[in-house]
């Protein structure tokens, strides 16, 4: 089901009756079609104009309809669908005309309520009282639209409340009514309004109110299909890894690796990860080693990332979507910037376009830091984007966190196969660290990756004991992840047991 689908419909039936069948026969498409469609798509399609005022309210259905009023079911459902559209459009980009004319046809609903409060929302005149004042007339509404439905829409109540709040704090923080900005929110977290309408005390609304980021972070226990790279990480592999370790004057296709056999890389050279990458291994230079590790062991850090990043990109999604914010990733023990290509290659294929991100690389070898700031000129970064490293979260200079955290931007700290190699006492340092920034900044969250064997673990529970926080996934800790480095390779894919948490850290 598309919009074609449905315009092609429109204009070919000539009767009531027979769209109603249709629609009775297709609600399950239609309904997937409407209510799955993001903004940007919405728009992209031109719903407001060239569809709702366009083909609908000029068709023989909708005429026959507004000359008679003849309500039905299957008629108000397509009705109540378009309202879903209108609302998802109408809190970004105004569609004051569409919502007011869908309020005049559409029955008793919750829907009908919410676009009430919308359009209410939508008619501020006088900034400094209006949002105030309103404040009430838009409880009762959405108060309607919570009853009159068996199914639950206090989601929809809250993002409606969200936007308002937003909406509302930007306005007045630009006059500088700071004193009514300061009305709005005691109204918000009043008990008493809390007490008659419960939507108000939603976790997302008081953290809101209390100055923390608005979208939790929440786990989707999705199943994974082996994962493959984008064209643009491909050639990374293939031209920025691959091709200077395979081409280099003493390697022997994939037998012998700038002049050593497999083992001796991964065991002696490379010490499974635990390398000191700046100092030379007879011949080789870090630069040289780091092209190894690359080689052996980024992709498949590389891919683990994603499948982690995976499991909350919904919250992710919304998070680095929001115009209003500028997320700050600190990536501890960065290596060649693997985690961070991993959130930009998701964010890319989930969305099409390249990640806008304040990122902080901290790594201990400048050969790593060396590589990462290549990796860092990708097409998979936004150009606004923002690169800084350094060789310890303890030379972060503190004026750079406050200017990247900004009014509420969230924070990310990354860990992925850091800890196995961490000493107590570098632990507990990590643990001051993460502390202060907490107790200072708002909406901190902690994503940690690791082998799944308890031996390589210990350091980890140790640095938990020493916080609090909020595990998301506290029921699924391993993921298994299969993966492939290349499209056309016929080999059968990497396999890889990662153990990972999700953290929302509290002060």
């Amino acid at each position: 089901m598309n919009l074609t689908d449905i315009v092609q419909h429109l204009r070919s039936t000539t009767s009531r009756e027979n769209f109603d069948a249709w629609v009775s026969v297709n609600l399950a498409e239609l309904t997937d079609f409407f209510c799955t469609l993001s903004k940007e798509e919405l728009l992209e399609l031109k719903f407001d104009n060239d569809f709702y005022f366009g083909e609908f309210t000029r068709s023989s259905v909708f005429i026959e309809f507004e000359q008679a009023r003849n309500h039905s079911e299957p008629f108000d459902a397509f009705l109540f669908l378009l309202a879903v559209v209108a609302e998802k459009l109408a809190e970004h980009f105004g569609l004051v005309g569409t919502i007011d004319h869908l309020l005049s046809y559409l029955p008793e609903s919750s829907v009908k309520y919410r676009l009430k409060a919308l359009s209410q929302s939508q008619n501020v005149d006088d900034i400094q009282a209006d949002y105030i004042n309103f404040f009430p007339q838009i409880l009762n509404l959405l108060q309607k639209a919570e009853n009159l439905e068996e199914e639950s829409h206090t989601q929809k109540l809250v993002d409606f409340l969200v936007y308002y709040f937003q909406k509302a704090e930007n306005k007045l923080t630009a006059r500088n009514y700071l004193a009514e900005l300061e009305k709005l929110k005691e109204d918000f977290s009043n008990e008493a309004n809390i007490r008659q309408f419960h939507f108000l005390a939603h976790v997302s609304i008081q953290e809101l109110i209390s100055g923390r980021y608005p979208h939790g972070l929440e786990i989707e226990n999705l199943a994974l299909a082996v994962l493959y790279p984008s064209p643009i990480m491909e050639g990374h592999f293939k031209y920025n890894i691959n091709k200077p370790v395979l081409s280099h004057k003493d390697s022997e296709g994939i037998l012998v690796l700038m002049g050593y056999d497999k083992m001796t890389v991964l065991n002696d050279i490379l010490d499974r990860g635990k390398t000191k990458f700046d100092e030379r291994y007879e011949g080789l230079e870090p630069r040289d080693k780091v092209l190894l590790y690359c080689y052996f062991n980024m992709k498949k850090h590389f891919f683990t990332s994603i499948a982690v990043f995976k499991k909350v990109w919904k919250s992710l999604h919304q998070i680095f979507t929001d115009k209003k914010y500028f997320p700050i990733f600190i990536d501890l023990g960065c290596g060649p910037l693997t985690s961070g290509l991993a959130m930009a290659e998701l964010f890319q294929n989930e969305t099409g376009g390249p990640l806008r991100i304040q990122y902080i690389g901290i790594d201990i070898s400048e050969a790593m830091i060396e590589k990462a700031n290549e990796f860092s000129q990708s097409d998979l970064f936004h150009t606004d984007s923002k690169f800084s490293f350094f060789k310890s979260w303890n030379d972060i200079p503190h004026e750079m966190l406050v200017e990247f955290a900004g009014k509420n931007n969230p924070f990310f700290l990354n860990a992925s196969y850091l800890f196995a190699n961490l000493s107590f006492d570098i632990v507990e340092n990590l643990a001051n660290f993460v502390s202060n920034l907490v107790s200072e900044f708002k909406n901190v969250h902690f994503i940690f990756q690791n082998p799944d064997r308890a031996d390589r673990n210990e350091s980890w529970h140790h640095f938990k004991k020493q916080l609090k926080f909020e595990e998301i996934n506290s029921d699924k800790k391993v993921a298994h992840v299969a993966y492939k480095t290349s499209r056309a390779t016929m080999r059968e894919p990497g396999e890889e047991d990662v153990y990972y948490e999700i953290l929302t850290l509290k002060v």
